[in-house]
C-alpha cells in the first residue's frame, strides 16, 4: 500500500522467518545425535548413582558388621556373667542355714534368690522387642558379626595402603 515502513517491516519479518526456518532445519539435523548423547549421559549418571550407592551401602554394611562384633563381645561377656550369676544363686540356695530353698520359704522368695525375675527385668528393651519366633528359630547359632557379613555378602576388607612420606 505504498507504505515504505510497512514494506520494510514485512521484508525484515520474512528474512527473520527464513533464518529461523534454516536454524530449525539445522537443529533437526543435530537433534538425533543430541538425543543419543543425552541418553548416554543419563545412563552414565544412573550408573554413577548406582556405584555411589554401592560404595556407601558397603560402608554402612561394614559399620553394621563392626557393631555386630561389638554386640558379640558383649554377648560373650553376658554369657560368662550369667553362668557366674546362676552358679552363685545355686550356691546361695544350697546353704541350709540360710533357709532359702526350704519348705518354710515362700516360692516367690526362692525365685528372687534365683534372680530370674530380676534378670528378665534387666534385659535391654531392644531385646524384648524381638518377635517370639526368633528365640525358637531352628537356625544354627553363629556370631552376629559372621551372620551380618554372610547376609550382606561382604568381601574381606582390604587394608588401606599406607602412603610413603
Amino acid at each position: 500500500m505504498n507504505d515504505s515502513a510497512a514494506t520494510a517491516a514485512i521484508q525484515d519479518a520474512r528474512s527473520a522467518q527464513y533464518e529461523a526456518e534454516q536454524r530449525l532445519a539445522d537443529l533437526e539435523i543435530a537433534l538425533p545425535e543430541a538425543r543419543l548423547q543425552c541418553a548416554a549421559a543419563e545412563k552414565a549418571a544412573e550408573s554413577a548413582r548406582h556405584e555411589l550407592a554401592k560404595f556407601h551401602g558397603e560402608k554402612l554394611m561394614r559399620e553394621r558388621a563392626k557393631a555386630a562384633a561389638r554386640m558379640d563381645a558383649a554377648f560373650a561377656e553376658i554369657s560368662e556373667a550369667f553362668h557366674d550369676y546362676q552358679r552363685l544363686g545355686a550356691e546361695l540356695q544350697s546353704y541350709p542355714d540360710l533357709d532359702l530353698a526350704q519348705g518354710g520359704m515362700a516360692l516367690s522368695r526362692w525365685e528372687d534368690t534365683a534372680g530370674l525375675k530380676s534378670l528378665a527385668s534387666a534385659v535391654p528393651l531392644c531385646l524384648t522387642k524381638l518377635p517370639s519366633w526368633t528365640w525358637t528359630h531352628p537356625s544354627k547359632r553363629v556370631p552376629l558379626a559372621v551372620a551380618e557379613a554372610q547376609f550382606w555378602n561382604l568381601p574381606p576388607e582390604q587394608p588401606e595402603k599406607v602412603k610413603a612420606a
